[in-house]
């Protein structure tokens, strides 16, 4: 799967909610993602420094397939993390996916928030405001400041309901063994 596809296209669909002017200093229409492919994330353009949005916002890249992630799913991506304050590179696994319990309540809020809904294959873009993210004490470790929003760029690359209980038939194992 390559993303060499990724800098805008009239397809490109937004969803969450939108940050206003007055709310941040832009919006994700003014992102381009350019590059990249199934090993090297792509690289986020951001047109003005500082980037903030008072609002989470989403921008679906490339659409996925198959069902939307819920709740009960864990979602494997791989993503590119940057500051939007300064464009700093915070963080990135393209190319060897993680994985995300959704049912995992303290899983940062915008990044659950990004990853409920998408479909495997999608290529998506999010802005998570302060709030959304390490809230008023930012992340030192991460030279994130409490004002800080950040800019991911993530690819679903597969999703799976983890089952409730195992199934099968239970089989008796051989007395003679170890």
């Amino acid at each position: 799967l390559t993303l060499s596809a990724c800098g805008g296209t009239s397809g490109e669909k937004s969803s969450g909610s939108s940050s206003s002017a007055s709310a941040g200093s832009g919006s994700l229409a003014s992102i381009k993602l350019t590059g990249g492919d199934a090993k090297t994330a792509p690289t986020i353009e951001l047109a003005t420094k500082p980037f903030s949005v008072g609002a989470f916002e989403t921008r679906v890249v490339k659409e996925g397939t198959g069902e939307a992630a819920t709740e009960k799913d864990v979602v494997q991506v791989q993503y590119n993390l940057i500051n939007g304050t300064t464009g700093a590179k915070i963080d990135s696994n393209w190319g060897t996916p993680s994985g995300f319990d959704l049912s995992d309540t303290q899983l940062i809020a915008g990044l659950r928030k990004s990853l409920l809904g998408a479909k495997k294959g999608a290529t998506m873009l999010s802005a998570l405001p302060p709030a959304e993210a390490f809230g008023t004490a930012g992340n030192t470790q991460l030279n994130i400041k409490a004002t800080d929003t950040l800019v991911m760029a993530y690819e679903i690359v597969d999703k799976f309901t983890p089952l409730a209980q195992a199934e099968g038939t239970e089989e008796k194992l051989d007395p003679d063994l170890p």
